[in-house]
């Protein structure tokens, strides 16, 4: 597990935090505390959260992939994605009203910065949680489409 991660909702805090990963590491958990801006934790309860990053070379990561541990304190724990690793940016979680879908606030940025492992494997690009779920359920409906059209064809052929 990563270094735990206290971040505020209030935008003009200065003071940035700082994750550091390899790049050849995966699976790793990020733990944070979110507060309000007076300080107080966050109340999580009927919301979910994204994470978000910025990272250099014109890409980002996107990734609905957070877990509430305990909504009244505002404790969060995120699976750093693998695209994560690949280079630095610049992330933060949007907090999202369950009941409908509405973003209704931020955390400040923190910085993820990305030391170089033994072996560098990780490829650089755009990951989107969404849309490879999107991408599975249409890669679902594309089998069950050629199992039919293959049903249709048996049917056919045996007449």
């Amino acid at each position: 597990m990563l270094q735990a991660v206290t971040l505020n909702t209030n935008k003009r805090t200065t003071a940035l935090s700082r994750v550091e990963l390899r790049d050849s590491d995966k699976g790793e958990i990020l733990e944070s505390f979110i507060l309000n801006p007076d300080g107080t934790p966050y109340d999580l309860n009927g919301k979910s959260l994204v994470f978000n990053e910025n990272k250099d070379g014109d890409k980002f990561v996107s990734d609905s992939n957070v877990q509430i541990v305990d909504a009244r304190i505002g404790h969060i724990t995120y699976q750093v994605h693998d695209q994560v690793h690949s280079a630095r940016g610049t992330a933060w979680f949007d907090i999202i009203d369950k009941a409908n879908g509405a973003k209704i606030d931020s955390t400040t940025d923190f910085y993820i910065e990305v030391r170089d492992g033994l072996k560098c494997t990780v490829y650089n690009t755009t990951y989107i949680s969404d849309l490879e779920k999107l991408k599975q359920q249409m890669e679902a409906l594309i089998r069950q489409a050629d199992a039919n059209l293959k049903l249709s064809f048996k049917k056919r052929n045996s007449n």
